[in-house]
């Protein structure tokens, strides 16, 4: 008899739990308590780097063969994200975006990349030797001020880009160039 009661007190404790569990979700609604520096709810409301790598042209093997990623502190007088992303004179593949300028992590694919089209970059001194290649990937990373360093999202959207685009291209891992302190910690 004292086993039966048992029984029904936890399940009674549970239901009451679940239903304020429900009363305290739906309070919130669709505003998630912050998570520190890597909240998941933000991180999948971006859209997915396999859909964000495919173009309007075909991809062929061998077309690029290197990945340079580079910061900026802004692209000067963006009306809009899909205007600068739609624009064919963009002179990069990806934009990563800040939370500013677009989410904090979004990648942006431009016109460049939808067409295939090589970037022409010889006015930058941040990038490495050769990177001149008409058959490198530029990714541009927009930071917050001239030394501001990238957001976690940033850095961790820029990984998993890099990784799919080499798995997809054929890139191998050593041709690719982050900033001279990418890896340095935000700390």
């Amino acid at each position: 008899m004292v086993f039966k009661s048992r029984q029904t007190i936890v399940l009674v404790a549970l239901v009451v739990a679940m239903i304020f569990g429900a009363i305290v979700l739906r309070t919130l609604g669709y505003h998630p308590p912050s998570a520190g520096a890597f909240c998941l709810s933000d991180y999948h409301r971006l859209q997915p780097v396999k859909t964000t790598v495919l173009s309007r042209t075909t991809q062929t093997p061998g077309r690029w063969n290197r990945i340079e990623i580079y910061r900026t502190n802004g692209i000067e007088g963006i009306d809009s994200l899909q205007c600068i992303a739609k624009n064919i004179d963009t002179n990069c593949h990806f934009i990563l975006c800040n939370g500013r300028i677009g989410g904090d992590g979004q990648i942006v694919s431009t016109e460049k990349w939808a067409q295939q089209m090589p970037v022409i970059r010889s006015s930058y001194n941040d990038l490495g030797p050769g990177a001149q290649d008409e058959r490198t990937i530029f990714v541009c990373v927009i930071t917050n001020g001239p030394n501001a360093r990238p957001t976690n999202y940033q850095m961790k959207r820029t990984e998993i880009l890099v990784i799919e685009l080499c798995r997809r291209l054929g890139i191998s891992p050593k041709s690719v160039r982050y900033p001279d302190d990418w890896w340095r910690s935000n700390g």
